[in-house]
């Protein structure tokens, strides 16, 4: 009987003839598939795919209208020079309605105001000189009061200008604004109801008419004047950051959350959670009320807060939240504060959107308060953001210099907004998750063969979509493919032997919009993944010293032994005449009692759907 051949990187190797074994396959290869079919609402975090619809995270990509990924609805920048934002002052906004509806920005000693529609340029700035520090304002018997600190008298604004983009907005017809009550100092304002009286709740004290070195005390007013006394809500080592009003007021300071009631009892909530040891008064500030939650943006995390109780709930409170780096994007992203931290935080309906540095996240409200979060809806360049919710309702973000606004549909959310959508020459991007097929294989080589989407709505050359992957973590993604730019189901393949090999990889969209683009609603329906682990066989080689046909044996052992691990090779499997190309993985030697070896060769072979 002749003796069978191998032919591994052209040498020639006798099999162990005389075992059935000495060619068999040793295990079979597995098809892994990833995909998302019904849409991608199950929200971020998921550094490790675990639903059918949950994904790591997005940059600038709405995931809320099942089944598709799309563009945010198209933005309005306003240009907004002096306006400084940044993690040392808090931010308000509040909507004025006379000939038109107007917007008045408050971040430290300005006002800045805007047309409501974002149709002209900034209308006036409103200087209330050196100490002033705008705190959250509120609106009383039809009367907007704006608290200035501890060092200049609050204001109510008396009487609106209707003047339209003036050439020079310093010189405009201005606002009138005249003193609150009588004159006395506020730190923040909230409305609450007390008995069935609605009254004006002024955070500062101790009597409000001396001004602040600090200021720990909530006093309340019928009419808008001083408050006639007020309760302590902490021991006077930090001021209030904040206030919120209701049945009774949730005060806030830059450690802790107390709630107050009409009597000045006091209830912790959320105790001490530490402090940067440079922070100020200020974070703990741009809290927000939404039905019986209060959610609390802090240094130490997004709080919900629930009657006596509160929960962190930002995406990073979640054990399994990776907030990498990937293609240049962390979701998550300090600005230009050395404090890293949620700054603000508002919602409408069941949707939230939270700012976090210089990120802007967005999320679905569960029914305990809790948030699934769908990703970041906008990331500023370089600075901090705060964000805003006015009635309409419109998403409001003020960023150093700069207010953008974003309408939302009529349930808070961005799923209903038409067909105006993205923004030209921007960049969007989606990462899948790490897929790595099932746990029994997890950790094996994957050969990586296609990766497609299938699109729909407006797709052209100025939405280009580019297929990518990070393979094995890797911080830059690897593109796949030629970018797509007609709608309907596309797939792109990996060039075979080059870059296809990994245990694991991220699928990864994205999108570089041309400057040509101006409206449009793109859609991705579908996207999906698929490779495949290696068929492993098993040869059987005879090395015995003196073998028929085996030559140089002690060679022919060290070319397995260098192959081991190496790169890809061409293998004639015994009895037939073409070649596979594959991988020496592992070559287990047992010495011979008359000499030699018999060698076991591990051979990995990825194209098992070829010759």
């Amino acid at each position: 009987m002749a003796t069978e051949l191998i032919t591994i990187d052209g040498v020639e190797y006798p099999l162990d003839s005389g075992t059935p074994s000495a060619w068999q396959t040793a295990e079979q290869g597995e098809v892994v598939r990833w995909s998302r079919d019904f849409g991608f609402g199950g929200g971020m975090g998921a550094y490790d795919s675990r639903r059918f619809d949950d994904y790591l995270f997005v940059n600038g990509l709405d995931t809320t209208t099942s089944p598709y990924l799309r563009m945010p609805p198209k933005r309005i920048s306003l240009s907004a020079n002096g306006l400084g934002v940044n993690g040392q002052l808090p931010a308000y906004i509040f909507r004025v309605q006379s000939d038109y509806n107007w917007i008045f920005v408050l971040s430290g000693r300005y006002v800045h105001k805007f047309r409501e529609d974002g149709s002209a340029p900034r209308e006036s700035i409103k200087d209330f000189g050196a100490g002033a520090v705008c705190g959250r304002p509120a609106l009383f018997k039809g009367t907007w009061y704006v608290p200035l600190g501890g060092a200049v008298f609050a204001k109510t604004l008396d009487t609106i200008s209707n003047a339209i983009s003036p050439a020079d907005p310093n010189s405009a017809a201005t606002d009138s604004w005249a003193s609150a009550g009588s004159g006395y100092y506020a730190l923040h304002y909230a409305v609450v109801n007390h008995s069935g009286t609605t009254k004006l709740a002024v955070a500062g004290g101790p009597d409000f008419t001396t001004a602040l070195p600090a200021g720990n005390e909530v006093g309340y007013s019928a009419d808008g004047t001083a408050p006639p006394s007020g309760a302590e809500a902490n021991d006077s080592s930090l001021v209030i950051s904040d206030l919120l009003g209701g049945n009774e007021v949730t005060v806030m300071d830059a450690s802790a959350v107390f709630r107050m009631d009409a009597d000045g009892y006091v209830v912790p909530i959320v105790g001490y959670v530490g402090r940067h040891p440079d922070i100020n008064a200020f974070p703990g500030s741009n809290a927000f009320q939404n039905g019986p939650y209060t959610y609390w943006p802090h240094v130490s995390g997004l709080w919900r807060i629930v009657g006596n109780s509160a929960l962190p709930i930002g995406p990073d409170a979640d054990t399994n939240w990776v907030n990498r780096t990937l293609d240049g994007f962390k979701p998550l992203q300090q600005g230009d504060s050395p404090f890293i931290m949620w700054s603000s935080v508002v919602a409408y309906g069941q949707w939230l959107y939270a700012t976090y540095g210089r990120s802007l996240v967005m999320g679905q409200i569960n029914e305990d308060g809790t948030v699934r979060w769908h990703g970041v809806v906008y990331q500023a360049d370089t600075y901090e953001i705060r964000c805003h919710i006015t009635d309409g309702p419109v998403l409001w973000i003020t960023g150093e210099n700069e207010v953008l606004r974003y309408d939302l549909d009529t349930d808070g959310s961005m799923r209903a907004i038409g067909g105006n959508r993205g923004e030209a020459s921007s960049s969007y991007q989606f990462w899948g998750g790490r897929v790595t097929g099932s746990p029994s294989i997890a950790y094996k080589v994957k050969q990586w063969r296609t990766i497609g989407v299938e699109l729909e709505g407006d797709v052209d050359a100025t939405v280009p979509v580019q297929l990518a992957a990070h393979m094995d973590d890797a911080i830059t993604s690897t593109n796949v493919g030629d970018p797509i730019t007609s709608s309907g189901a596309t797939e792109r393949s990996w060039t075979a032997g080059t870059a296809d090999t990994a245990r694991s990889t991220i699928p990864t969209l994205k999108i570089a919009t041309t400057a040509g683009h101006t409206t449009g609603d793109w859609r991705c329906a579908r996207m999906w993944a698929e490779g495949v682990t290696a068929n492993t066989y098993a040869a059987r080689i005879n090395l015995r010293r003196g073998a028929p046909g085996i030559g140089d044996w002690e060679g022919k052992l060290k070319k397995l032994r260098d192959l081991r691990g190496g790169a890809a090779v061409a293998i004639i499997p015994p009895g037939k005449n073409s070649s596979f190309t594959g991988y020496v993985r592992r070559v287990q030697e047992e010495m011979q009692e008359d000499g030699g070896y018999v060698v076991i060769v591990f051979l990995e072979r990825w194209d098992w759907d070829g010759a």
